[in-house]
This record gives C-alpha cells, sequence and structure tokens, in this order.
C-alpha cells in the first residue's frame, strides 16, 4: 500500500474546498421566481431588472410572460416611458393563444403600451391627462392599480374621438376612407377590454359602420348598373350609316361634289364619354373587389361578409367589358 505524501494530501483537501465552494457559489447564484418578485414587491427596479435578465434565457414559455409583465412594471417605475412602453408591446406579441384570458391580457398589455405613449412626465411622475370632461386633473399610471383609472378615461377620450371620427366620414364614405380608419376602432376595442373586459361597445360602432359600408356598396352598385344600362340602351340605338358617294340626286352634297349615301342602320355606338363613364366604374369596381374582404376583416366581420356585393360586382364587371367590346344588347 502506498503512503499519500503531505503534499499530494494537501492538494486533495484544496481540490475538494475549491469544488465545494463552486458548488455553493453555483448554488447561492440560482434565482428563483420568487426572488424576482421580492425585488419588485420592494420596488427595488434596477435589482429586479437584473435578477430578470439572469433568469430570463433559461426560463419556461410561462415564465417568460411573467418575466416580461415585471420588466416592463420595472422600467415604467423607473420612468422609462418609451421602453416600457415597448416591453408592453412585446408582451402583447407573446399572448398569441386564443384562450378569453390570453385574448384580454394581450389586449390589456397593448393598451397599456398605448397609454404610456400618450401620457407625460409632470411632477416626476408618467400621468395620462384626460381630455374630455370638466375634471382634467393628472393621472398617475406608473402604479398597477392607479393606472386602471388613467385607462378608463382613455377609453372614454378614444371613444368620443371615435365617434366623431365617424361622423367624419359622412354618408358618403368612401371604402379607402373606412379602411385608413378602421384601426382607431381596433385599438379603442382593445381599450375597452382593458377597461371592462370586452370589447361590445366598439364592436356595436364597427358593425354599424360595416353595415352603412355594405348599404353604401348596394346603393353605388345598383346605380352604376342603371348608369350601363343606360349607356347600353343609347349605344344600341340605330342609327343610318353615312357613306361617302356620287349619287345622282342623292340626299346631300359632300366635299368636292360628292354626295353622301345613306346606308343600312348601325347601332351608334359609344361615345367617348360613355367609355370614359365605363372605365370610372371599372376602377371602382376594382376597389370593392379587392377591399372587401380586408374591409370587413377590419371592422371585426367575416371574411364574407361582403360576399354578395363582390358577386354583384363580378356580373356587372363582365356586361361593362362586353359593352367595351362592342356587345350592345
Amino acid at each position: 500500500m502506498r503512503i499519500m505524501t503531505t503534499a499530494r494530501a494537501a492538494t486533495v483537501v484544496i481540490m475538494l474546498t475549491a469544488g465545494a465552494a463552486i458548488a455553493e457559489v453555483t448554488v447561492s447564484s440560482i434565482i428563483t421566481m420568487q426572488d424576482v418578485q421580492a425585488a419588485y414587491d420592494a420596488k427595488q427596479w434596477a435589482e429586479c431588472l437584473k435578477k430578470i435578465s439572469t433568469m430570463m434565457p433559461q426560463a419556461s414559455p410561462q415564465d417568460k410572460i411573467t418575466l416580461l409583465s415585471l420588466k416592463a412594471e420595472c422600467l415604467l417605475g423607473q420612468k422609462s416611458g418609451s421602453l416600457a412602453a415597448d416591453n408592453f408591446a412585446a408582451l402583447a406579441t407573446m399572448h398569441m393563444s386564443k384562450t378569453a384570458k390570453d385574448v384580454k391580457a394581450a389586449a390589456t398589455a397593448k393598451a397599456t403600451s398605448e397609454l404610456i405613449r400618450v401620457s407625460q412626465m409632470a411632477s416626476g411622475d408618467l400621468v395620462y391627462v384626460p381630455k374630455i370632461g370638466k375634471d382634467r386633473t393628472a393621472l398617475s399610471i406608473v402604479d398597477p392599480a392607479a393606472r386602471q383609472t388613467a385607462m378608463k378615461a382613455y377609453f372614454t377620450d378614444q371613444q368620443v374621438a371615435a365617434q366623431d371620427g365617424i361622423k367624419a366620414l359622412g354618408s358618403n364614405m368612401s371604402m379607402q376612407a373606412v379602411l385608413d380608419f378602421a384601426p382607431k376602432l381596433i385599438e379603442l376595442g382593445k381599450v375597452e377590454m382593458a377597461v371592462t373586459g370586452d370589447d361590445k361597445q366598439t364592436m356595436t360602432m364597427q358593425k354599424d359602420l360595416a353595415l352603412k359600408m355594405k348599404n353604401g356598396m348596394d346603393a353605388y352598385i345598383s346605380n352604376s348598373s342603371k348608369s350601363v344600362d343606360n349607356i347600353a340602351r343609347s349605344a344600341a340605338t340605330l342609327a343610318p350609316a353615312r357613306m361617302s358617294g356620287v349619287q345622282s340626286g342623292g340626299n346631300g352634297v359632300g366635299q368636292r361634289g360628292q354626295r353622301m349615301v345613306v346606308g343600312p342602320q348601325v347601332a351608334k355606338g359609344l361615345t367617348e364619354q360613355d367609355k370614359q363613364k365605363l372605365q370610372e366604374m371599372v376602377t371602382d369596381l376594382q376597389k370593392i373587389q379587392t377591399d372587401a374582404k380586408p374591409l370587413a376583416l377590419t371592422l371585426g366581420m367575416e371574411a364574407d361578409y361582403y360576399k354578395a356585393e363582390v358577386a354583384s360586382v363580378g356580373t356587372l364587371r363582365t356586361r361593362i367589358d362586353a359593352l367595351l367590346s362592342g356587345k350592345y344588347k
């Protein structure tokens, strides 16, 4: 049996001691969700952000959502408004599930992001100042509990703005104008959900607007169809064909002594004005065909909400194409 030298024994002791120290450091460096929450509850924003950064890479998908939420709140606690808004927007994107709970969470995160962006720094605090009503008291958005009051005021302001926007569209609203305006209703719905838990009021506004567009399309298609009928009847009207030629005792004197000979009757055809009007109709009808589906979806309706109108447009365009190609009946 070999006897361990004093030097070797000392080396083993050092190695064991170092290993224990490494193990101890490794164990002590593990950060838990409880540690993050404790730092957040203590409003130790910088420490909480540091722990989140350490924990995030190895966190589960669900824990990452929680960590990102806490990160956004910490940034808001630090009055880093722009960064907080970005993180709330990212949080909304992470809620990809279609469950009611996740839809509301995503809407709340997105609404919070927008609320931060329209708020302002006053007296060292991020606040939202209501735009509607007599009470214009600045409302803090930093504390989640107090933020709900600011969110309600923000919803009221946005709802009134949306109603005014719809009035501004007028009775003869164009599809493009509604397409440009509709995203505002989508954002309003998210704010409403953050405040009330649903978007019923906004959906009513969307449905009313969608119906107005449907009625507008029907009226335009009907009027266009009547115009096409009138143009077709006019183009199909028979008129004598006039040809130049010599005819003794003819019915008209042409250039250089030629007389105009009246030929067989033919359709009068389209005037240049008729052609221009028909081409303008084609452009407008093409717009309905192209934008009907995105318009319906943007207004929260089923994709085929304007299915009947699109079908009518197809029939009318076939008639116009025939007219433009010389088929007047």
